[in-house]
């Protein structure tokens, strides 16, 4: 007997049936056949989780004796006799520096990523290191590392204050902070992540009056004051990124050097800008300097060239064949961390000035700046600034001084008014 078939209850047709297989259409698309799956439907996926994890490097006497970083070195720290290196291994190197070489003390796996910065405190017997695994660590040769500190993203920059005994770090958050390296600390003494601070520290300096300056992707110099927690005051002038800067310690100057290719030296009392140095061609990722007053300063760029600028003279150091990231000097020597693979020392330049130069530094009259190989620029009175254009001296040059000052004498002689006869003699030095 058959069982009569009794639809369900409200059952109905779809509105928007396809039709019989014999009415279909194929040569049109469906567009159903291309719709997304819905959500609902999809597997969720877990998200995605990177695990690091540190190598120890075994305390024995090839590792001890082993030289230079595996993935090559990425921050450089110089006190006295001690020279700290970082690599993008995660390894910070202990060296001692002396007249003949360079010789390692001690290495640690300190980080699980790259260290991006150094700085030596403790009088040079402590290192403290920031890393792209967002930590801040404090490491001694011969003991084991300690963190003092963190980011919520990559530390990229450190500086030291000696008169508070502290480390300033700032990172890819967008904040800098205070570390005491004196005792642990649940937290920072001092955080400056207010609305001002825009864009991701690339680089830091300190002194010990508390005065912190900053550099970042905002193409401007920001200064801050520790001790109120807030910023001081903003300098404008560079065209592109900040990669690197430097801090008087009367906190009188400030130097800085950009991807627009330009040094600037900055005054703090006037809030503007001295001079502005043009002796590379490429991004200037580096500056070091030991002079009080930055008379005398290191820079390098992006395309390896390390130079060395005393006043209004420039002589080149070094050529690296990649970009220099770090460099630290001392009287003799100039130590360099590259994206290649080796940390490299070379011998300074001595950079002797003729007298022309000397008379127009020492007697301060803001004339004509030599440029050597280029033109003579003077800024006008009312910006007060001193543009100095510089082009790179070959070491080979030196040679020729004596017959250059030879013509300057006979050029100075000849008749005319004083300053027909200083263009005159500048144009007969330049000549060649």
């Amino acid at each position: 007997m058959a069982v009569p078939f009794i639809a369900p209850m409200n059952y109905g047709r779809p509105k928007e049936a396809r039709p019989h297989r014999f009415a279909y259409d194929y040569g049109t698309v469906d567009p159903g056949m291309f719709a997304p799956t819905p959500d609902r439907a999809r597997a969720k996926r877990a998200p995605r989780r990177t695990i690091a994890y540190t190598i120890p490097l075994p305390d024995t006497d090839e590792t001890q004796n082993m030289q230079g970083h595996v993935s090559g070195p990425n921050a450089l720290a110089l006190n006295t006799e001690t020279l700290f290196s970082g690599g993008r291994d995660g390894v910070v190197k202990a060296w001692t520096v002396d007249a003949n070489k360079t010789t390692q003390r001690g290495a640690q796996a300190v980080h699980a990523d790259w260290v991006n910065d150094v700085v030596a405190v403790n009088s040079g017997r402590t290192a403290v290191t920031a890393s792209s695994d967002m930590t801040v660590r404090a490491w001694a040769p011969g003991s084991q590392a300690q963190t003092i500190g963190s980011h919520m993203d990559y530390v990229k920059a450190l500086a030291y204050s000696e008169g508070r005994n502290t480390v300033v770090s700032g990172g890819l958050d967008r904040q800098i902070r205070e570390w005491d390296i004196r005792e642990s600390r649940t937290g920072p003494v001092c955080a400056l992540n207010g609305v001002e601070n825009a864009s991701s520290v690339y680089t830091l300096a300190c002194n010990s009056q508390g005065l912190v300056v900053s550099g970042s992707p905002e193409t401007m110099v920001r200064v801050w004051d520790l001790r109120a927690g807030q910023q001081v005051t903003t300098l404008s002038g560079h065209t592109d990124h900040i990669r690197a800067v430097l801090l008087s310690a009367d906190s009188e100057l400030i130097l800085s050097g950009s991807s627009d290719t330009t040094v600037k030296l900055w005054s703090m009392r006037m809030r503007r800008c001295l001079s502005t140095y043009t002796q590379h061609t490429d991004s200037v990722w580096a500056l070091c300097s030991t002079h009080a007053q930055f008379k005398t300063f290191h820079s390098a760029s992006r395309d390896g060239m390390v130079a060395k600028t005393m006043g209004d003279t420039c002589v080149a150091v070094a050529k690296e064949p990649h970009g220099v990231v770090k460099l630290v000097a001392n009287d003799s020597f100039v130590w360099t961390a590259t994206k290649g693979p080796h940390l490299n020392r070379w011998r300074d330049v001595d950079v002797q000035l003729n007298e022309y130069s000397e008379s127009v530094l020492d007697a301060g009259q803001g004339r004509a700046n030599e440029q050597l190989g280029h033109q003579r620029a003077m800024d006008s009175i009312a910006n007060h600034t001193r543009s100095v254009s510089a082009s790179l001296v070959v070491t080979e040059q030196a040679q020729r001084n004596a017959d250059r000052e030879d013509q300057f004498y006979d050029a100075q002689s000849q008749p005319g008014s004083d300053e027909q006869r200083d263009v005159a003699s500048i144009s007969a030095v330049l000549a060649n």
